[in-house]
């Protein structure tokens, strides 16, 4: 069995009945039901790796009917069973599914089987790789290349982990979609870094501090965001980092980087979000920054934790109730919302009329164009207000 899949004998024809055969099979498979899937499947695992070439080949033959990612993950597992337990069966995977590729289809699902094999490149298989993406770098093939970095980022090296940021900064620079897609596999394969490279990534676009779909772009590959970046500190730290090296101190992807984690945190695990409310509250008022009062109070605010915020109001603290009160005009559809305002205006009218005037600052046309100017350098800096209370 080994001898035939011996380097240099990678040929996909290897025995071209078979070869055949498993096409027709994986045809079958595709356009079954799910019950009759099952027995397809087990069909083609029963003949072990020598299925492996006719299967790798019905993914060039079958394309179109992979697109979907159900189907890529259905035959990635289907790869990864065939050549598990067989070294000569996984270099077939990754010299004739990976390497031998021409279309990004085939290879990303050879891909996803070598990481189900928790495969990883060293040596000639990494050199390989890195001559890969130069070549695709070239051709500017910037899906083919998060493909490849997939794998070469297993190695752990801290010199491909450079290489990867520096690509990735290059990408969000250019507002590629693939940006965002290369963000998460670096977070993912190196967790340990993510405050590196979010903060990195973040300051790449920070001339687009107020772009919505550079904000989405970046993030939404993301998500879930995860709740240990909010337990740890790691947002808060990227944001502080990312909101003082800014001229505007403001940053819609930081602002975006919240809301999606509070939701992602709330709808993913809801006792743990109650029990960081609190605590993240606290953390965030310690650094004495508008802006961040401004972001926190508005995700908060996007997964409905009114009467939090209403009781945010009555704090001590001048700058954090009075942002949290702003946070309540733009919410005051809600009848607490509204209510909440009224007593507000009667108990403490002076940070009720603050909160309005930055409300109105912040929504009156004439105001936003103004902002424009002070932003595009037509006049002074806006500072990061802070609160010595």
């Amino acid at each position: 069995m080994n001898r035939v899949f011996q380097p240099g004998a990678g040929d996909l024809g290897i025995d071209p009945n078979q070869t055949i055969e498993i096409q027709q099979k994986v045809k079958e498979l595709l356009e079954a039901n799910r019950q009759r899937q099952q027995g397809l499947k087990q069909e083609i695992q029963e003949r072990g790796a020598w299925a492996l070439p006719g299967l790798i080949n019905a993914t060039y033959v079958w394309m179109n009917q992979l697109e979907d990612e159900s189907s890529q993950e259905m035959i990635a597992v289907l790869m990864a069973r065939l050549a598990q337990d067989n070294p000569a069966a996984v270099d077939l995977l990754f010299r004739d599914g990976v390497l031998g590729a021409p279309f990004p289809i085939p290879q990303s699902i050879a891909r996803r089987a070598l990481e189900r094999l928790d495969w990883k490149p060293h040596g000639k298989d990494a050199q390989r790789l890195k001559r890969e993406i130069a070549s695709y770098k070239e051709l500017d093939d910037t899906q083919t290349m998060l493909d490849l970095y997939a794998l070469l980022l297993r190695t752990g090296s801290e010199r491909d982990f450079s290489s990867a940021l520096g690509q990735c900064e290059d990408w969000a620079r250019r507002s590629l979609k693939q940006s965002g897609d290369l963000l998460a596999l670096l977070t993912r394969l190196s967790p340990s870094q993510a405050e590196k490279i979010l903060t990195n990534i973040i300051l790449t676009v920070k001339d687009k501090y107020n772009d919505e779909n550079i904000a989405k772009a970046l993030l939404t590959p993301l998500r879930p965001i995860l709740p240990a970046w909010l337990q740890d500190g790691v947002l808060l730290r990227v944001s502080v980092s990312v909101l003082r090296q800014v001229r505007t101190h403001r940053h819609t992807t930081v602002e975006y980087l919240w809301m999606y984690a509070t939701e992602d945190c709330q709808s993913k695990n809801l006792q743990l979000w109650q029990e960081l409310l609190g605590i993240l509250g606290d953390q965030i008022q310690q650094e004495r920054t508008e802006t961040l009062y401004r972001y926190w109070f508005r995700a908060v605010g996007e997964v409905n934790e009114m009467d939090y915020i209403v009781k945010q109001t009555r704090a001590k603290a001048d700058l954090w109730g009075t942002m949290a009160a702003l946070q309540l005009f733009f919410q005051r559809r809600s009848g607490l919302a509204k209510q909440a305002l009224k007593d507000l205006e009667i108990e403490n009218s002076v940070r009720y009329n603050h909160a309005k005037d930055k409300y109105d600052w912040i929504t009156k046309p004439e105001h936003r164009k103004h902002k424009r100017k002070l932003d595009e350098g037509e006049g002074p800096a806006v500072p990061l207000a802070e609160s010595k209370d």
